[in-house]
């Protein structure tokens, strides 16, 4: 059983295919706990689609979309990293429970200090996976979750040319 989880978890980090599973297409409304859940009262909601999952918060600073892991389906588990470019991540760790679900995640800085939180969640809405469309489909509304594809960060483009000195004019002469 434990070499079943660590192929599942191998091959999620080595960037397996996105593979369809039960929380696909759901949408979870969030709340945080312990102190958390008295000083910050927004709540967040969790995405999961196409096998990526991603936090409206967590892409709202940076992070973005990663494949999720079902760790246990009988118990509900599973588990995420998603990263954004600055080198934090956030491994979120959850269990279902019919329309109710739990969990916390670890926000792992780049500097090495990390935060676990514990958070709740209700199920908002389920949209039955489906078939990949024949072509792009034109962007959806602007009610429409997140996207869940990774984002490649940009190459840094070279510094620009230093301008040429300008020729030296020599001095007139006086006649």
């Amino acid at each position: 059983m434990k070499r079943a989880i660590l192929f599942i978890l191998m091959s999620a980090a080595a960037g397996g295919v996105w593979a369809a599973s039960p929380l696909d297409g759901t949408t979870w409304n969030l709340r945080f706990g312990g102190i958390r859940k008295v000083l910050f009262w927004k709540s967040d909601t969790l995405f999961f689609k196409d096998g990526g999952f991603i936090t409206t918060s967590a892409q709202s600073r940076g992070f973005t979309a990663a494949p999720y892991v079902v760790i246990n389906m009988a118990e509900g588990r599973w588990i995420a990293t998603i990263t954004r470019v600055q080198g934090d991540q956030m491994v979120w760790e959850g269990k279902v429970s019919g329309s109710k679900m739990s969990g916390e995640y670890t926000l792992v800085k780049q500097s090495g200090d990390r935060v676990t939180v514990p958070w709740s969640a209700k199920l908002d809405s389920y949209s039955a996976p489906s078939a990949p469309p024949a072509e792009a489909a034109p962007a959806a509304a602007s009610s429409a979750p997140p996207t869940v594809q990774p984002v490649v960060p940009k190459a840094p483009e070279p510094p620009a040319p230093a301008p040429s000195p300008a020729p030296v004019q020599p001095a007139p002469q006086p006649k």
